[in-house]
């Protein structure tokens, strides 16, 4: 972050220009707005994530060191058996867990069934209508 701060002004207002200037004649879905917003973005989320993987994985060598397990990578076809593994899937802590992925989901599917209702006729007509007017339905 300290590196990119510097430029970061520079960088936004080239962004932020551009967009501008693109989004004064009609704008479209596929258009270099989407592309300059992507690569603006790309450019300050990729070096977090590459510290983000290198303390993870300075971590993971500082807890344990480089630990290399071939007898794992084995091939054990009773891992391939599904009868081995029915019981589990039949039984009440299985079921339990089925019944408490179940309930979120269920309140997730009412709420978007009520949402897609509620908003229908705009849906329908969406494809219809410009991205600028689309855009001004979403807010509603």
């Amino acid at each position: 972050m300290a590196l990119m701060a510097p430029t970061a002004v520079t960088h936004w207002t080239v962004l932020y220009r551009n967009t501008l200037y693109a989004a004064s004649g009609d704008i479209e879905g596929n258009g270099p707005v989407l592309f300059w917003s992507a690569v603006e973005v790309m450019r300050w989320i990729v070096p977090i994530l590459m510290a983000g993987m290198a303390v993870s994985v300075l971590a993971g060598l500082a807890q344990g060191g480089v630990n290399f397990a071939p007898e794992a990578l084995s091939l054990k076809f009773d891992r391939f058996n599904p009868a081995s593994k029915l019981s589990q899937l039949v039984s009440p802590v299985a079921l339990s867990n089925l019944l408490k992925s179940l309930l979120p989901f269920s309140a997730m599917l009412w709420i978007a069934v009520i949402t897609v209702q509620e908003h229908w006729e705009s849906m329908v007509h969406a494809s219809s209508l410009g991205l600028r007017p689309f855009a001004s339905l979403v807010g509603t």
